[in-house]
């Protein structure tokens, strides 16, 4: 059966979390770990992949100033779905915010906005499931609160 690269490298941290023996570890660490047995070893196509990666990580965290002196991001992406016969393909398409026609920014502070609701629906199993599953006996339950509003003020102060 085909093993995805996702599924080899969480393969791998397995086997290097193994010798920690429950201690926490850095990704330094793991990599270096992993480089050293020779246990990864990357293709053009692999290259390619993290190339993109980087420069999505570059572009999605690159900012400015607005006018009104806020943060803001200078680059937006909305995603496409090319299709070839029967076969259907994903991508991005990328642009300076400022530049970008306004059904593109629509499209990119949507597709943000149900970004962040659907990590917090994540978010919320993921911590329900923790409290339910590796609680100690005697302590509280992990809580979140979702108060948007107070985080700001308290950020703004």
């Amino acid at each position: 059966m085909f093993e995805s690269r996702v599924e080899q490298l969480r393969k791998l941290a397995d086997r290097y979390l193994a010798t920690r023996q429950g201690e926490n570890v850095t990704l330094d660490e793991m990599a270096e770990w992993i480089d050293s047995k020779k246990l990864y070893e990357v293709t053009r196509k692999q290259r390619l992949g993290l190339l993109k990666l980087e420069l999505s990580g570059a572009l999605t965290t690159a900012v400015h100033q607005d006018p009104q002196g806020g943060t803001v991001r200078t680059y937006g992406c909305v995603q496409i779905i090319a299709t070839n016969g029967d076969q259907k393909a994903k991508g991005y398409l990328w642009n300076e915010l400022a530049k970008a026609t306004w059904e593109f920014a629509i499209t990119h502070f949507h597709r943000l906005e149900r970004g962040v609701i659907g990590s917090k629906q994540k978010l919320d199993y993921e911590v329900q499931s923790h409290n339910l599953n590796h609680r100690p006996k005697g302590k509280k339950p992990i809580k979140l609160l979702w108060d948007f509003e107070a985080e700001a003020e308290a950020e703004a102060s």
